[in-house]
C-alpha cells in the first residue's frame, strides 16, 4: 500500500494535469491518514475470518451440514476475539502502528470538542483505546447482532410449530418484519427477486436486438429501457387516452389547454 502512495506523490513522467494532481494529492492525504489507516487495518483483521467462508460457500461442492459446521465455527471465532478484545486488538493495533511508520504518518485523535454534531465524543486514554472503542468493538458487535437475528428469527418460528410455517420465500417476506429482522428481510428479497433460470435474462437480450435496430442506433437509454419494458409486457392492455392525459397533465401548456381529452 505504501508503495503505491509513493508512486502517487512521484510526478515524474506522468505528465498530469492540474487537476489530476489536486485529486491525486485529495487522495493521497485522505489514505494516509492516521484513522484511514486504523480502520483499514482493523476491518481487514476483523472480516479475515468471514473471508474464508465466504469464499469456500460459493463453491458447488459444498455439503449442507459442513456449511452451517463452518458458519458456527465462525461465529464462535468472533465471540472468542469480542471476549477478549483487549488482547486481540493490541496486536491489531501493533499492525496499524507499523503501516502508518512506513507511510510516514504519526499516531493522531481526533480533537473532542463541547458540541459535536457529526460524531460523539468517546471517551479514551489513549489513542489504542480510543480506536479499540469507536472502531473495533462496534464492528464485532454489529456481525455479532446478526447471528443474534438469526436466532431470534429461529426462535420465532420454533414457537409457532402448530401454525402455518411459510414454505416458499414470498411467504416468508410477507410475515418478516424489516424493522425487527433488517438483515433478514433482505435476504428474502434478494432471494424473490433471483430468477431460477436465465430465460429472463435471455428474453431481454431477444428484444433488444429487436428494438435496437439499425435504423434506431442512436435511441437514447430511457426511451429504449421503456420500449423494452412494453415489449416485454406486451399482454398488459395501455390506454391511448390515459398516456395522453398523463402527457398533458405533466406538460401544461397553452398548447394542451382545449385537449379533446380534457373536459
Amino acid at each position: 500500500m505504501h508503495k503505491r502512495l509513493e508512486l502517487v506523490s512521484q510526478e515524474g513522467s506522468w505528465n498530469w494535469n492540474s487537476d489530476t494532481k489536486t485529486k491525486a494529492q485529495g487522495l493521497k492525504n485522505s489514505l494516509t491518514s492516521f484513522q484511514t489507516i486504523a480502520t483499514f487495518i482493523i476491518t481487514k483483521n476483523v472480516l479475515d475470518e468471514v473471508k474464508s467462508i465466504a469464499s469456500k460457500l460459493q463453491k458447488c461442492e459444498q455439503d449442507v451440514y459442513e456449511a452451517y459446521t463452518m458458519v458456527n465455527t465462525v461465529i464462535e471465532n468472533i465471540d472468542t476475539s469480542r471476549k477478549n478484545i483487549d488482547m486481540v486488538f493490541s496486536s491489531w493495533y501493533e499492525e496499524v502502528l507499523t503501516l502508518a511508520n512506513k507511510v510516514g504518518v504519526a499516531e493522531f485523535v481526533p480533537r473532542k470538542t463541547s458540541l459535536q454534531r457529526n460524531r460523539s465524543n468517546t471517551p479514551s486514554e489513549s489513542p489504542s483505546q480510543h480506536y479499540k472503542r469507536t472502531n473495533a468493538i462496534p464492528l464485532i458487535d454489529s456481525l455479532l447482532r446478526q447471528k443474534n437475528e438469526l436466532r431470534r428469527w429461529h426462535t420465532l418460528w420454533q414457537s409457532q410449530l402448530g401454525a402455518d410455517i411459510p414454505n416458499i420465500f414470498l411467504l416468508a417476506l410477507g410475515s418478516c418484519d424489516s424493522d425487527s429482522f433488517p438483515n433478514i428481510y433482505q435476504l428474502l428479497l434478494i432471494s424473490c427477486t433471483l430468477p431460477i433460470t436465465s430465460a429472463e435474462a435471455e428474453r431481454s437480450f431477444s428484444l433488444l436486438r429487436k428494438i435496437k435496430t439499425c435504423l434506431r442506433s442512436t435511441i437514447a437509454e430511457e426511451r429504449m429501457s421503456d420500449l423494452g419494458v412494453i415489449a416485454t409486457h406486451y399482454s398488459e392492455i395501455i390506454s391511448v387516452v390515459d398516456v395522453c392525459l398523463a402527457f398533458t397533465q405533466t406538460h401544461a401548456r397553452r398548447l394542451f389547454q382545449p385537449s379533446l381529452f380534457v373536459d
